[in-house]
């Protein structure tokens, strides 16, 4: 900040003086980011985004550009659903299409900071943070060595994963659970590598 670090402590006391909140956890020689400094920071640069999304609006309107839209998806839907999407729209409205890529919850949260207009996701979402529509669905699947037991199998049950160790994928989101819900609803405790 080409600043000295009272005077960024100075800064950041005037700050919070002004909001009328804290924002940090002072101890010793630490200083931690609390809950209010993330959303304030949060607000900020969706402030900011707006501002610079408005300056790129009225800079392609004054030179006849197409419209800027940005899609985040996870990158797995890059290479069937995200061309199909970005051909429709770029036919439909001529726009510009830009794709961000990330995890589930880094695409929420290219939304809701202003990074992207649409978003590619899964269910469950926050009805009071967006506003979302189908666009498809998935089934969970099992993954195996050629070689397995389950080889010879169509379909894999709860009851089949019995003794089976487990690597689950995104074990932060509630279809996570849900699974070992349902594998502890038909009476097998999930061994999780």
């Amino acid at each position: 900040l080409g600043i000295s670090q009272p005077a960024v402590s100075q800064h950041v006391k005037q700050l919070e003086a002004t909001l009328g909140i804290t924002l940090f956890k002072r101890s010793a020689n630490r200083i931690v980011a609390l809950q209010e400094a993330w959303e304030l920071l949060r607000n900020v640069e969706l402030a900011l985004t707006s501002l610079d999304r408005l300056e790129a609006s009225i800079f392609a309107m004054k030179n006849d550009e197409k419209q800027r839209i940005a899609i985040a998806a996870p990158s797995v839907f890059g290479f069937v659903t995200l061309p199909k999407v970005v051909a429709i729209i770029h036919a439909k409205t001529a726009s510009n299409v830009r794709s961000i890529s990330g995890s589930y919850e880094q695409i929420g949260e290219h939304i809701l900071a202003g990074r992207a207009e649409l978003g590619i996701s899964r269910l469950p979402l926050d009805p009071s943070l967006f506003e979302w529509a189908p666009l498809g669905s998935a089934r969970n699947v099992c993954i195996f060595h050629p070689d397995h037991r389950f080889s010879k199998q169509a379909c894999i049950e709860a009851h089949d994963l019995a003794g089976e160790t487990i690597v689950d994928i995104d074990p932060q989101f509630a279809a996570h659970q849900m699974n070992f819900n349902a594998l502890r609803f038909a009476g097998v405790e999930p061994d999780i590598l």
